[in-house]
Protein backbone atom coordinates (compact mmCIF):
# COMPACT_ATOMS: atom_id res chain seq x y z
CA UNK A 1 0.00 0.00 0.00
CA UNK A 2 1.48 3.56 -1.22
CA UNK A 3 2.20 5.87 2.06
CA UNK A 4 2.66 8.79 -0.15
CA UNK A 5 0.01 11.36 -1.30
CA UNK A 6 -0.91 11.11 -4.80
CA UNK A 7 -2.07 14.41 -6.74
CA UNK A 8 -4.96 13.62 -9.35
CA UNK A 9 -3.29 15.70 -12.62
CA UNK A 10 -6.42 14.09 -15.00
CA UNK A 11 -8.56 11.45 -14.84
CA UNK A 12 -10.76 10.29 -18.04
CA UNK A 13 -12.95 7.30 -16.89
CA UNK A 14 -15.75 8.01 -19.60
CA UNK A 15 -18.83 7.86 -17.53
CA UNK A 16 -20.62 9.39 -15.07
CA UNK A 17 -21.14 7.72 -11.51
CA UNK A 18 -24.90 8.45 -9.68
CA UNK A 19 -23.29 11.48 -7.40
CA UNK A 20 -21.18 13.39 -10.83
CA UNK A 21 -24.63 12.33 -12.71
CA UNK A 22 -26.66 15.08 -10.39
CA UNK A 23 -23.81 17.26 -10.48
CA UNK A 24 -23.47 17.54 -14.70
CA UNK A 25 -27.06 17.51 -14.45
CA UNK A 26 -27.35 21.08 -12.52
CA UNK A 27 -24.90 22.04 -14.10
CA UNK A 28 -25.83 21.54 -17.25
CA UNK A 29 -29.42 22.92 -16.67
CA UNK A 30 -27.59 26.31 -15.31
CA UNK A 31 -25.96 26.60 -18.73
CA UNK A 32 -28.79 25.63 -21.33
CA UNK A 33 -31.90 26.94 -21.60
CA UNK A 34 -34.36 24.42 -20.96
CA UNK A 35 -37.92 24.88 -20.60
CA UNK A 36 -40.20 24.80 -17.65
CA UNK A 37 -40.18 21.52 -16.40
CA UNK A 38 -38.43 19.90 -19.00
CA UNK A 39 -35.85 16.91 -17.62
CA UNK A 40 -32.51 16.48 -19.18
CA UNK A 41 -32.18 13.34 -21.59
CA UNK A 42 -29.36 10.86 -20.51
CA UNK A 43 -27.84 11.15 -24.47
CA UNK A 44 -27.71 14.86 -23.78
CA UNK A 45 -26.20 14.90 -21.04
CA UNK A 46 -23.20 12.24 -21.79
CA UNK A 47 -22.91 14.53 -25.49
CA UNK A 48 -22.29 17.47 -23.02
CA UNK A 49 -19.91 15.66 -20.37
CA UNK A 50 -17.99 14.46 -23.39
CA UNK A 51 -17.78 18.00 -25.42
CA UNK A 52 -16.86 19.43 -21.88
CA UNK A 53 -14.41 16.54 -20.72
CA UNK A 54 -12.87 17.14 -24.35
CA UNK A 55 -12.04 20.60 -24.21
CA UNK A 56 -10.80 20.43 -20.55
CA UNK A 57 -8.55 18.09 -21.53
CA UNK A 58 -7.33 20.12 -24.77
CA UNK A 59 -6.61 22.85 -22.68
CA UNK A 60 -4.66 20.54 -20.36
CA UNK A 61 -2.48 19.46 -23.54
CA UNK A 62 -1.63 23.12 -24.80
CA UNK A 63 -1.02 24.15 -21.49
CA UNK A 64 1.43 21.37 -20.94
CA UNK A 65 2.90 21.65 -24.13
CA UNK A 66 4.66 25.26 -23.19
CA UNK A 67 7.11 22.70 -20.89
CA UNK A 68 10.23 22.05 -22.96
CA UNK A 69 12.13 19.20 -21.18
CA UNK A 70 14.83 16.98 -21.92
CA UNK A 71 14.21 13.72 -23.13
CA UNK A 72 10.89 12.34 -22.05
CA UNK A 73 10.74 8.76 -21.44
CA UNK A 74 7.78 6.39 -20.12
CA UNK A 75 8.58 3.39 -18.24
CA UNK A 76 5.81 0.89 -18.33
CA UNK A 77 4.04 -2.51 -16.74
CA UNK A 78 2.11 -3.30 -19.79
CA UNK A 79 -0.82 -5.73 -18.64
CA UNK A 80 -1.15 -7.84 -21.73
CA UNK A 81 -3.51 -10.69 -23.06
CA UNK A 82 -0.72 -13.05 -22.87
CA UNK A 83 0.83 -11.91 -19.26
CA UNK A 84 2.60 -8.52 -17.98
CA UNK A 85 5.16 -7.24 -20.23
CA UNK A 86 8.29 -4.38 -19.24
CA UNK A 87 9.10 -1.83 -21.54
CA UNK A 88 9.82 1.82 -22.35
CA UNK A 89 9.23 4.26 -24.94
CA UNK A 90 10.97 7.65 -26.02
CA UNK A 91 8.28 10.32 -25.74
CA UNK A 92 9.70 13.93 -26.88
CA UNK A 93 10.72 17.40 -25.16
CA UNK A 94 7.38 18.64 -24.47
CA UNK A 95 5.05 17.61 -21.33
CA UNK A 96 2.26 17.19 -23.00
CA UNK A 97 3.50 14.02 -25.18
CA UNK A 98 3.05 11.72 -21.66
CA UNK A 99 -0.36 11.63 -23.25
CA UNK A 100 0.77 9.97 -26.17
CA UNK A 101 2.18 6.51 -24.73
CA UNK A 102 -1.92 5.91 -23.15
CA UNK A 103 -3.57 3.79 -25.67
CA UNK A 104 -6.70 2.22 -22.86
CA UNK A 105 -10.14 3.26 -22.61
CA UNK A 106 -10.37 4.81 -19.59
CA UNK A 107 -6.84 6.23 -18.25
CA UNK A 108 -5.85 8.34 -14.73
CA UNK A 109 -2.64 10.11 -14.71
CA UNK A 110 -1.24 11.55 -11.24
CA UNK A 111 1.91 12.44 -9.45
CA UNK A 112 3.30 11.17 -6.01
CA UNK A 113 5.07 14.32 -5.48
CA UNK A 114 8.31 13.08 -7.09
CA UNK A 115 7.02 10.32 -10.09
CA UNK A 116 4.31 11.27 -12.86
CA UNK A 117 2.06 7.95 -12.93
CA UNK A 118 -0.10 6.71 -15.78
CA UNK A 119 -3.17 3.96 -15.21
CA UNK A 120 -3.98 2.84 -18.29
CA UNK A 121 -7.03 0.77 -18.51
CA UNK A 122 -7.77 -1.62 -21.51
CA UNK A 123 -10.25 -4.63 -22.64
CA UNK A 124 -6.96 -7.11 -21.65
CA UNK A 125 -5.80 -5.18 -18.64
CA UNK A 126 -4.31 -2.09 -17.25
CA UNK A 127 -0.80 -0.78 -18.26
CA UNK A 128 1.16 1.13 -15.84
CA UNK A 129 3.26 3.67 -16.45
CA UNK A 130 5.75 6.00 -14.75
CA UNK A 131 7.33 9.49 -16.72
CA UNK A 132 10.48 10.50 -15.97
CA UNK A 133 13.24 13.06 -17.88
CA UNK A 134 16.77 11.73 -19.14
CA UNK A 135 19.10 13.74 -17.35
CA UNK A 136 21.58 15.80 -19.41
CA UNK A 137 24.63 13.87 -20.46
CA UNK A 138 23.60 10.73 -19.60
CA UNK A 139 23.17 8.33 -22.61
CA UNK A 140 19.54 6.80 -23.25
CA UNK A 141 20.17 3.92 -25.19
CA UNK A 142 22.26 2.53 -22.37
CA UNK A 143 19.17 3.37 -19.70
CA UNK A 144 16.07 1.89 -22.03
CA UNK A 145 18.43 -0.82 -22.33
CA UNK A 146 18.28 -1.40 -18.73
CA UNK A 147 14.65 -0.99 -18.16
CA UNK A 148 14.08 -3.47 -21.02
CA UNK A 149 16.21 -6.14 -19.31
CA UNK A 150 14.21 -5.24 -16.20
CA UNK A 151 17.47 -3.70 -14.90
CA UNK A 152 15.58 -0.42 -13.94
CA UNK A 153 16.41 -0.58 -10.25
CA UNK A 154 15.57 3.25 -7.65
CA UNK A 155 19.26 3.95 -8.17
CA UNK A 156 18.93 3.56 -11.74
CA UNK A 157 16.34 4.99 -12.43
CA UNK A 158 17.13 8.01 -10.44
CA UNK A 159 20.84 8.30 -11.92
CA UNK A 160 19.31 8.10 -15.55
CA UNK A 161 16.07 10.45 -14.64
CA UNK A 162 14.83 12.82 -13.06
CA UNK A 163 11.32 14.08 -11.90
CA UNK A 164 8.42 15.59 -14.06
CA UNK A 165 6.31 16.31 -10.51
CA UNK A 166 8.38 20.11 -10.76
CA UNK A 167 6.89 21.30 -14.07
CA UNK A 168 3.57 19.97 -12.78
CA UNK A 169 3.87 21.98 -9.54
CA UNK A 170 4.96 25.18 -11.52
CA UNK A 171 2.21 24.47 -14.28
CA UNK A 172 -0.53 25.17 -11.05
CA UNK A 173 1.37 26.85 -8.66
CA UNK A 174 3.28 29.21 -10.55
CA UNK A 175 7.21 29.25 -10.97
CA UNK A 176 9.07 27.40 -8.47
CA UNK A 177 11.90 29.14 -6.65
CA UNK A 178 15.14 27.55 -7.07
CA UNK A 179 18.13 27.43 -5.13
CA UNK A 180 20.68 29.43 -6.22
CA UNK A 181 24.41 27.70 -5.79
CA UNK A 182 27.16 30.15 -4.80
CA UNK A 183 30.40 29.65 -6.31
Amino acid sequence: MSTYKRYLVWNEKGYLDESEEKEWTEDYEATHDLEADAEVSPDDLAEWFYEVNAADFQQLREEMSQFHTNTLVCIADLGLWNGKRHGYRILGHDLSTIFDCIVGDYFTVESDGNNLLITDSHHDGTNHYTIREMRHGRDTDTFCSKVYNGHDTPGVLNYYTTSVAGYLQELWFGPIKRKQTVK
